[in-house]
């Protein structure tokens, strides 16, 4: 198993804890996660097809960022992938999620999204919209993501490697309250 790092600057040292080296350069996040209302979580991600194509098989994926994190408690509501620039080979894109303490153990490398096919994301500015047992619907969605764990973030693809698109995948999700 192995997951693909496209960060650099970052290393996880023995007691499992991230160090982050400084840069020359200044560069563009490409996540976050804010408030839609008083209970809805929005993660929201920057993807791009030289991301995803790292994400070679579901066992070899690409974590898109390590810092926005899906909560164990964390039931996802819905996920938009909206389209930036077209995608022009015939790609299936799979999100998943990842064990967060160790960034190693892929909980559900399709979990969120499975086979993600080009006609859903062919033209700049097309909504794709997934609901739980829907089309596209990962077997997270609708439950609890983690499982006794946070996780982030991963995608990988199968069919032809992308060569061209971008796109912004949002996950919509809410706590659930964890019974002590």
């Amino acid at each position: 198993m192995a997951i693909a790092n496209g960060t650099d600057g970052i290393w996880v040292n023995s007691d499992n804890l991230r160090v982050r080296f400084g840069r020359a350069e200044a560069v563009k996040g490409n996540s976050g996660e804010y408030r839609e209302n008083t209970s809805t979580h929005v993660s929201e991600f920057d993807v791009d097809f030289s991301e995803v194509a790292l994400g070679l098989t579901a066992t070899n994926v690409f974590i898109l960022d390590y810092d926005t994190v899906l909560p164990d408690t964390a039931i996802v509501e819905k996920i938009e992938f909206v389209t930036g620039t077209a995608w022009a080979t015939d790609t299936d894109i799979n999100f998943g999620t990842v064990k967060r303490s160790d960034f190693t153990s892929i909980h559900d490398a399709d979990g969120l999204v499975a086979a993600l096919i080009l006609a859903a994301r062919n033209v700049a500015g097309e909504t794709t919209v997934i609901l739980p047992g829907g089309t596209y619907a990962g077997a997270l969605m609708g439950v609890q993501a983690g499982i006794g764990f946070d996780a982030v973030v991963c995608t990988y693809w199968t069919g032809a490697a992308p060569t061209a698109g971008s796109g912004t995948l949002r996950i919509y999700w809410r706590n659930q309250a964890v019974a002590i």
